[in-house]
């Protein structure tokens, strides 16, 4: 039995060949039981754990990976959204300081 914190520490290749180790043995594990081979039944228990903990490993990795990818795009999108403003203030000021001048803002001219 392999501890999740052990798993943890592992690469997502390494992570990859448990799982297919695993389910490997869990079918082995099962054939030999319809057989009537299977001596200790409580092994079938331990592999479906450690099955249990690989996937667990492996979706925090994806669930991690995913709010990292939200959170760039959340920052992106938010100096995106500054810049708009800054230069939709810009536009503005610049308009308005047309209208001190008097001259029109549609001929432009004063």
């Amino acid at each position: 039995m392999i501890r999740a914190m052990q798993l943890a520490e592992l690469d997502d290749d390494e992570l990859e060949n448990r799982l297919i180790q695993y389910r490997q043995e869990l079918f082995n594990l099962r054939f030999r039981l319809a057989t009537s081979k299977l001596d200790n039944f409580s092994r079938i228990r331990e592999v479906k754990k450690d099955i249990a903990r690989v996937l667990t490993v492996m979706r925090q990795r994806g669930v991690q990976e995913y709010q990292v990818n939200q959170t760039v795009e959340w920052i992106a999108d938010t100096q995106m959204s500054q810049e708009e403003a800054v230069s939709d203030q810009l536009i503005q000021d610049d308009q308005g300081d047309q209208g001190d001048l008097g001259i029109d803002e549609n001929t432009g001219i004063g």
